[in-house]
C-alpha cells in the first residue's frame, strides 16, 4: 500500500551560537564604583558581526565596552540608547575579518549605579544577531542575565538603622 504525502516547505534556522554572561551576581554600590559584565560567546561559525540589546535597570548606566583579543584589531563596539530604554550594541569591521576563536568572553562592559538603584534587579541581554562572512544574519535564541544587589541599601541602610535605635 503506498500513502500520498503532501509537499511542504520547512524553513530551517541553523543554530550557530550561544551566549552568556560571565557573572551570576553583582553587588554594587551607588556611588560611581565600577563593575564588569562579560559576555561570553560560543559559535560553531565564522563570525563577523554582532549586534544585541542590553536591558539595564533603573539607576544603572555603562560607562565603556572593553574588547578582548577575540575580537578583530579593526572591531569597533558601537551603542546607542533605544525609545524602550534597552542599549543596542553593534560590533563592526570595515575590513571583514572573522571573530577569533569559538569559545569565551568577547568583550564586556562597565556599569555604575546611582542613588535610583533598586535592591534587587537584573541586567538583561537578549535579541542577538551575528552574522557571517556573506552579511547573513542569523538570530541567537535565549537571553542571559545577570542579577544586581544595592549593597548600599542591603548592608549600610540596615547597619545604620540599628544604630540609630541606640
Amino acid at each position: 500500500a503506498s500513502l500520498p504525502i503532501a509537499n511542504s516547505t520547512v524553513k530551517v534556522s541553523p543554530k550557530v551560537a550561544s551566549f552568556s554572561i560571565g557573572e551570576k551576581n553583582i553587588s554594587i554600590k551607588p556611588d560611581s564604583t565600577l563593575r564588569k559584565i562579560s559576555f561570553q560567546l560560543s559559535n560553531d561559525i565564522k563570525i563577523y558581526g554582532m549586534q544585541g540589546e542590553i536591558t539595564l535597570p533603573k539607576g544603572m548606566s555603562i560607562t565603556k565596552f572593553d574588547y578582548t583579543d577575540r575580537l578583530p584589531d579593526n572591531a569597533t563596539i558601537g551603542s546607542n540608547t533605544l525609545e524602550n530604554g534597552k542599549v543596542r550594541f553593534l560590533i563592526s569591521d570595515l575590513d571583514p575579518e572573522a571573530f577569533n576563536g569559538n569559545l569565551g568572553e568577547l568583550f564586556s562592559f562597565k556599569v555604575k549605579a546611582d542613588k535610583n538603584l533598586a535592591l534587587l534587579d537584573s541586567v538583561k541581554i537578549d535579541n542577538v544577531i551575528v552574522s557571517d562572512v556573506d552579511g547573513n544574519a542569523y538570530n541567537v535564541d535565549g537571553s542571559a542575565s545577570v542579577n544586581i544587589k544595592n549593597t548600599y541599601l542591603a548592608e549600610y541602610i540596615p547597619v545604620k538603622a540599628k544604630f540609630d535605635t541606640l
